[in-house]
């Protein structure tokens, strides 16, 4: 169980530090890469929230929910960037 859990865990960590990165490889310019992987990831996190709900919740989440569930992981996402930002600025 614990193997089981450090891969998930770890296999998590991964996808979720790769999938940002990934729009600097296609481009030449670190603002353009900035850019997409914002975009890129503004979906990624809605996606990850309205299945979220739609695995936590079952057959009771309305598809507003949902919607309101991926909105929320976008939020919650976009402030721990900017906080990450934030203390790179600070410290850096």
């Amino acid at each position: 169980r614990q193997v089981i859990s450090a891969a998930t865990i770890g296999g998590g960590y991964l996808l979720g530090g790769i999938i940002p990165l990934l729009p600097y490889f296609f481009v030449s310019e670190v603002g353009t890469g900035l850019f997409y992987s914002i975009i890129v990831m503004t979906i990624t996190l809605f996606i990850f929230g309205y299945f979220k709900a739609v695995m936590s919740m079952g057959n009771n989440c309305t598809t507003n929910k949902k919607i309101v569930e991926g909105v929320e992981m976008i939020l919650v996402g976009g402030a721990a960037a900017g906080a990450a930002w934030f203390f790179v600025k600070v410290l850096g």
